[in-house]
């Protein structure tokens, strides 16, 4: 889409607007195990070539461990308190609008396909889309289902129409069942003798029950993980052939990010329920017609999503929130920011904290800093107790530039550091915008819940 066509200028400082921008979100995907990000194993040799044309964020986190809060942040430019979007039932208030709503209200065609669970569009998900999907994830090919949706959507697409496609899988989500030949690929052979199958239900009760795992079981999972990661790849491989045979790539910008990432007992737990790096960090890379490749070291958040999006799509992300997204009263705008500036070259504001939370009062935040020896990038966790053992308030710290996997808390190091990450971490308290609403869990849409470990 060009400017004209919303009535709006594009900035110098930003790309040109296009007739399409496209979201994939990769449920469940740590950014530590993609080649881009460093990873010593194949598991991502598309997106790796992808990235070598794409700006990549290298410091890209999630608000939230979880899939429904972290995906509301995503597609609102809002952090969790103020969506109010938590499980088990939370759903999104009328009164704040999706980023699907903002372009479909401009006359974008929109188009959102999900793995279910949730995403489903009981939790607020449909709104603003054209069309909707979200069908519960079955087994792998789904996955493959999830993007012949996408390709079929832009196979209707007439050459000049305005579009906003977004995809969801949870091709990596546990249960970790990669189909061959990418199972033999990563984990040849039988699996260890004190392994369990890697179904949600069992992960969670190895937490729960403390049972201890052999660095033998440990690398099993991860390797599982890691071919599940292989044959997604693969997928975007395709999909994006689809678009190039399309003539699409040319007036298409594509957003690749993640909702969270996973944890395999690196800081003593399954799944994705903390908030340390294997768990927030995530991946968050744009490939665009208009973009000269880069890396860009900023600290981003997934509440940059949206207004980055409407940025692209040639809306101004400090006003469009605006729009009529059929609420009674026009919204806020969004507390994100639009990366717009950054794709087209170092943006000229400051590097941002990045802010994250999780259950139980625990929260965390992410500060990039500039000292004598140079950049570092530190990371505050506070645990409010009492939490797995803690009694009373606690604090880690962690100095993730030199201590990617943070196995060395320094808080009893770096006392300054500490009392001022706390007290801007005390600063932050972000209010609710509208009043919060809870969807009742119908017995399937609970079924499905409990088989992701979502509910137990």
């Amino acid at each position: 889409m060009v400017a004209g066509l919303l009535g709006l200028s594009c900035s110098e400082n930003e790309p040109v607007p296009v007739p399409g921008v496209i979201l994939i979100s990769l449920d469940t995907l740590r950014a530590d195990h993609l080649g881009l990000y460093g990873y010593d194993r194949p598991t991502s040799p598309f997106l790796d070539e992808l990235a070598t044309r794409a700006v990549v964020f290298d410091n890209a986190y999630a608000q939230f461990p979880s899939t429904l809060t972290s995906h509301m942040s995503m597609l609102t430019g809002l952090y969790p308190a103020e969506h109010g979007v938590y499980p088990p039932a939370g759903t999104l208030p009328a009164e704040v609008p999706l980023v699907a709503e903002i372009l479909q209200s401009q006359g974008v065609h929109t188009a959102g396909h999900t793995e279910g669970g949730y995403m489903r569009g009981n939790f607020g998900f449909r709104r603003g889309f054209d069309e909707f999907d979200a069908r519960d994830r079955a087994h792998h090919d789904s996955t493959e289902r999830t993007f012949r949706r996408g390709k079929r959507f832009l196979r209707s697409l007439d050459p000049e129409d305005p579009f906003f496609l977004f995809l969801h899988t949870y091709a990596v989500h546990a249960p970790y069942e990669p189909p061959e030949p990418y199972r033999s690929d990563f984990w040849p052979g039988d699996p260890p003798a004190d392994a369990f199958l890697p179904v949600p239900s069992n992960l969670v009760a190895a937490d729960r029950d403390g049972r201890p795992q052999s660095q033998q079981a440990l690398d099993y999972y991860r390797a599982l993980y890691d071919a599940e990661i292989r044959h997604l790849d693969d997928v975007l491989r395709d999909f994006f052939d689809e678009l190039a045979s399309l003539g699409l790539d040319e007036r298409t910008t594509v957003i690749i990010t993640s909702d969270h990432g996973e944890e395999f007992r690196d800081h003593g737990r399954f799944n994705h329920d903390q908030l340390y790096a294997e768990v927030i960090r995530v991946p968050f890379l744009v490939v665009g017609p208009e973009l000269e490749p880069r890396r860009s070291p900023r600290v981003v958040e997934l509440v940059d999503v949206a207004p980055t999006v409407l940025a692209l799509a040639g809306l101004d992300p400090a006003g469009a929130a605006a729009a009529d997204s059929g609420a009674e009263a026009p919204p806020p705008s969004m507390s994100g920011t639009s990366l717009a500036e950054d794709l087209v070259r170092e943006a000229s504001y400051p590097k941002r904290l990045a802010y994250a939370e999780a259950s139980s009062g625990r929260r965390a935040l992410v500060s990039s800093t500039t000292g004598e020896s140079g950049d570092a990038l530190l990371q505050l966790l506070t645990f409010p107790g009492p939490f797995f053992g803690v009694t009373g308030n606690a604090e880690e710290l962690y100095v993730t530039s030199v201590d990617p996997g943070q196995q060395h808390d320094v808080a009893g190091e770096l006392d300054e550091a500490v009392e001022e990450l706390s007290e801007r971490l005390l600063a932050i308290q972000h209010a609710a915008r509208a009043g919060a609403s809870q969807e009742e869990l119908d017995p399937e849409l609970r079924r499905q819940l409990e088989a992701l470990g979502y509910l137990q």
